[in-house]
């Protein structure tokens, strides 16, 4: 039968070198811009780079960039509070994430307070059409937030869907809810897409002790319950340039998601349900274009605005052995904003190399919190 059909586990030398021959055209045929900021065959790239398709996100069911991180060598991981976070080559990473770059269509997307990189489901994979990873330090061509990687993702555009509209409904253990929409089209002078995602979970939910030293009736360590439920909704809007505008493209994301604290800011698990959520408006121009074959000119201009709104939930009534009778909570509503700019040429040279030099500009502005007691 094996010799009939010739199935690609057969032990035959010809069905052995033609499995070979498949998987060489793949890896050949992957391209990578986030490398060097030119387009370039991963096999040709000076970083090790992995370019993974949306037809293998939705095929492995993937729910989020961490997933896909995890499965790449170098990768592992890691948990800080709420967040899952991603390990780089044995260096933990703390909660906020900020020594990955993460990239949307070329320009930079990590947060404007902490430098976070939200790879766990707050960011969808609905929006990915591929995704590339540095997995090394990219922090030569794109600064300090990028000594553990760069993950950049590549979005889908109007001609990818020509019309027609994309939705995906998943539901799973923990009370776990994905739902995904997507349209887009393509006129005479734009095209453009639009995504909405919705997440929700009750997360991993189990009974822990924690370090707060209550015991129970016998004596024991006392068990809590865990609060992990977790929730988020995510907006994306694309449009790009058709005709004499091709080479413009203009996005707005508008992201929410809101979360429990798991153990607690303190390792003492709530006795309370915390209600914390936090948000972010993100709105890019972009314009890139040949001038001549081997020069290229861009110019990125992003607005990015940041809140928070946490209501959290530090020490339970009588904690400290009842120092705090009514226990400790806090609330702190802030917000954010930055304007990052920048302006760059490339040259790219006959032999496959390029020298590429420009200039990148940040307006931070922060106002003082609007709320903030305990």
């Amino acid at each position: 039968i094996g010799e009939k059909k010739k199935f690609p586990i057969s032990s035959g030398e010809a069905a052995e070198e033609e499995a070979v021959k498949q998987v060489f055209n793949i890896l050949q045929s992957q391209v990578t811009f986030s490398s060097t900021k030119t387009e370039k065959k991963t096999s040709e790239a000076p970083n090790i780079v992995s370019v993974i398709s949306d037809k293998e996100i939705t095929d492995y069911g993937r729910i989020s960039i961490n997933d896909i991180l995890y499965q790449l060598p170098g990768f592992a991981p890691s948990q800080d509070y709420d967040r899952r976070t991603v390990t780089g080559r044995g260096i933990f990473e703390g909660w906020n994430n900020n020594h990955l770059l993460m990239l949307v269509d070329g320009v930079q997307f990590n947060d404007n307070l902490y430098g976070s990189a939200y790879t766990w489901e707050i960011t969808p994979v609905n929006l990915i059409k591929s995704l590339e990873v540095i997995r090394g330090p990219g922090s030569a061509l794109y600064g300090s937030n990028a000594t553990n990687g760069v993950v950049s993702i590549n979005t889908f555009s109007g001609s990818d869907l020509k019309g027609g509209f994309k939705t995906r409904v998943r539901a799973g253990t923990g009370g776990t809810q994905i739902y995904d929409i997507m349209a887009g089209n393509t006129g005479k002078l734009f095209s453009y897409i639009a995504s909405y995602n919705v997440y929700k979970t009750n997360g991993n939910n189990y009974s822990d002790r924690d370090g707060s030293g209550r015991v129970d009736e016998f004596g024991y360590a006392k068990k809590f319950s865990v609060q992990d439920q977790r929730d988020s909704s995510y907006l994306f809007t694309k449009l790009e340039g058709e005709g004499a505008l091709k080479g413009l493209s203009i996005q707005y994301h508008k992201h929410y998601w809101g979360f429990q604290s798991g153990h607690g800011w303190l390792w003492r698990t709530p006795d309370s349900k915390e209600s914390m959520s936090e948000s972010r408006q993100i709105a890019t121009v972009k314009y890139s274009k040949n001038i001549t074959d081997k020069l290229i000119h861009e110019y990125v201009m992003r607005y990015q605005e940041r809140g928070i709104d946490w209501n959290t939930r530090y020490a339970e009534n009588g904690a400290y052995e009842a120092y705090y009778p009514g226990g400790v909570t806090e609330y702190l509503k802030t917000s954010a904003k930055d304007i990052f700019l920048r302006g760059q040429l490339t040259y790219l040279f006959g032999n496959g190399g390029s020298v590429l030099g420009g200039v990148e500009g940040n307006r931070f502005k922060y106002e003082g919190d609007k709320e903030h007691y305990s």
